[in-house]
């Protein structure tokens, strides 16, 4: 491969490390949207039985608190509550190296670096993950949306909701697809829009419903096929996910001014949770029960509220518990939250047999359920501890694990949920030890004969690398390839060695280190020869080795050899010759591989 070398000056043997080029900036205003009719025709709940979800019992091991994953706003990752051991599931350099630069930080909304948003799919394969990918003219975030799946580290874009600036998605329960609202602006105002959903395949968008009311929240349906946006009584219907409609649902014995505030089915699907804000006294809630169907509906428990929260319904594993998590939120047009700044809220546990409300340890904020346990971080210490809501009893977890998990779990699993998931990202299509590669690309017409790179090959004995680089006519005679200035460039030959094929460590393309050839001006022209190694410190290469040089005039080939410390056959390997015009000042040169 052929290949204009500026942004390979760094292969000189000054050693001066190259700098990568800052990203044009892309302005992006979205496409206004196509006004389009509300549905008006309310639509029905189905009546469902848990087995229609196929959703697994969950399976608990004896003597285990089990594991969490948790979002250190580097890593994702998966924490050992008995042990405190720690592996990243999802690297946030990783997406930010798979995807398009966030802008988060040149937003005049923002100014500054946020987390990027990854949202885990329910069956733990895949992520969705947002990021601020351009500017309006007004430099306001315009978000991209991606599914990552973590087994492969790569990631596919999401058809984009037209002219939408964000779209707040959230996952099915089986994964399959996603539901969210779309927001926009219209001038300077933020709006809320509509609803729509998509495949996990990041097609098929579909538009569902104008959104009518700023306070909404996603509930799925069981069957994956619907949501239930939040709203009055008098108007709750579910909104069918293939756009269809069918009757609305009807609660007998609610008032129907009552504003549902937020609801969730049960782990098995059997029955729903939810909390009603009457309409008179303004500032007081009810939790109800009633079967998937919204049949049966009885009565739980009601409590005086500050009617700027709102809130989140959570089940318990065993479906003994409710929590009820109020929270005083300014939802942001950014797509996501701040995970670094902690949100105060208030928890109400509620014992579903005897509709008691459980008194929980002070300052504590509810994180999440295990089977018989409530997972809770302590807010004076910051600390992660479990708590029995049936007998009341807290349960330090050891200090390892609270070191690890500062703050509130994603989620928890009663086996490891880790997949296989490989460090760093490798090159695709990449070369290897003990290989040959022919290079069968159009040479250029200013590439000397000498820098023509036809074929390389390699092979490896434990450490030790040995390179054979063929060119049209290599020749120990080089004095009219001298550098037009020794001091400014070394025309010669390289190859890179990214020694665990990972493009994150290393220099800025992944390379750890390279054998370096160059022409040397003295009495005679000369073959000079290093081992570098990348110093992430200096961000620099300094000198590690030799490397032995021989030329075979016969067979045209030019043969190195030299000790790599942790090369393996996995390594990757890259090829290159370099030559710098002394006229132009251009420098060019030969590849073989990526």
């Amino acid at each position: 491969m052929k290949i204009k070398f500026f942004a390979l000056i760094m292969l000189h043997l000054t050693l001066l490390a190259c700098n990568s080029s800052t990203p044009t900036q892309n302005i992006n205003t979205p496409i206004p949207l196509i006004p389009t009719e509300q549905i008006s025709t309310p639509i029905s709940s189905v009546p469902f039985t848990p087995t229609q979800a196929g959703i697994p019992e969950p399976v608990v091991i004896e003597n285990s608190n089990g594991w969490v994953v948790y979002d250190d706003t580097n890593n994702i990752v998966s924490v050992n509550l008995d042990t405190g051991e720690t592996k990243v599931l999802i690297s946030r350099k990783e997406v930010e190296a798979i995807l398009i630069e966030d802008k988060s930080s040149l937003s005049y909304t923002y100014g500054y670096e946020k987390p990027i948003k990854i949202i885990l799919s329910p069956d733990f394969t895949k992520a969705l993950i947002s990021i601020c990918a351009s500017l309006d003219n007004n430099f306001r975030c315009v978000f991209e949306d991606y599914i990552y799946t973590i087994r492969s580290k790569s990631a596919i874009r999401l058809q984009p909701a037209p002219g939408a600036y964000g779209v707040y998605w959230q996952w099915s329960p089986d994964s399959s697809k996603l539901a969210g609202a779309a927001w926009t602006y219209v001038g300077a105002e933020y709006r809320l829009e509509r609803f729509y959903s998509i495949s996990s395949s990041g097609t098929d968008l579909r538009s569902l419903a104008l959104i009518i009311d700023n306070h909404w929240q996603i509930a799925w349906h069981p069957g994956n096929s619907a949501i239930l946006p939040l709203t009055f009584v008098q108007n709750f219907r579910s909104i069918l996910t293939d756009a269809s409609s069918e009757p609305g649902i009807f609660m007998a014995g609610l008032a129907q001014r009552d504003k549902i505030m937020c609801i969730n089915f049960s782990p098995d699907y059997s029955r729903v949770a939810f909390v009603l804000r009457h309409e008179l006294p303004g500032n007081q809630d009810s939790l109800y029960i009633a079967r998937s169907d919204f049949q049966e509906i009885a009565l739980v428990n009601s409590f005086a509220t500050d009617p700027r929260y709102s809130c989140h319904v959570n089940w318990s594993v065993d479906q003994n518990f409710i929590h009820i998590d109020y929270q005083y939120i300014q939802r942001e047009e950014t797509g996501f939250e701040d995970l670094s700044v902690p949100v105060s809220g208030i928890d109400k546990v509620i014992n579903i047999a005897n509709k008691v409300e459980v008194s929980t340890p002070a300052n504590a904020q509810i994180c999440g359920f295990k089977p018989e346990q409530l997972i809770y971080i302590n807010n004076g210490t910051s600390s992660l501890d479990l708590f029995n809501p049936t007998n009341s009893e807290v349960i330090n977890l050891p200090q390892n694990v609270k070191d690890a998990v500062q703050g509130c779990p994603i989620q928890w699993f009663p086996e490891e949920p880790e997949p296989e998931v490989s460090e760093g990202i490798a090159t695709e299509n990449a070369c290897y030890p003990n290989n040959s590669y022919i290079d069968d690309d159009v040479d250029p017409e200013n590439i000397p004969d000498v820098f023509d790179l036809i074929e390389a090959s390699s092979s490896l004995e434990g450490e030790t690398l040995s390179v054979v680089l063929k060119s049209s006519k290599f020749t120990e005679y080089l004095v009219e390839y001298l550098s037009p200035n020794v001091t400014d460039f070394l025309n010669g030959w390289d190859v890179f060695i990214d020694v665990d094929n990972n493009t994150l460590t290393g220099d800025s393309i992944g390379i750890e280190y390279r054998f370096s050839v160059a022409i040397r001006a003295g009495s005679e022209p000369q073959i000079g020869s290093v081992i570098l190694a990348y110093d992430p410190v200096t961000d620099t290469y300094v000198r590690s080795g030799t490397v032995e040089v021989r030329f075979d005039t016969l067979n045209q080939t030019l043969n190195l050899s030299g000790s790599i410390a942790g090369i393996n056959p996995n390594s990757r390997l890259v090829f290159l010759s370099r030559l710098k015009d002394s006229t132009t000042r251009e420098v060019t040169g030969d590849r073989i591989c990526e």
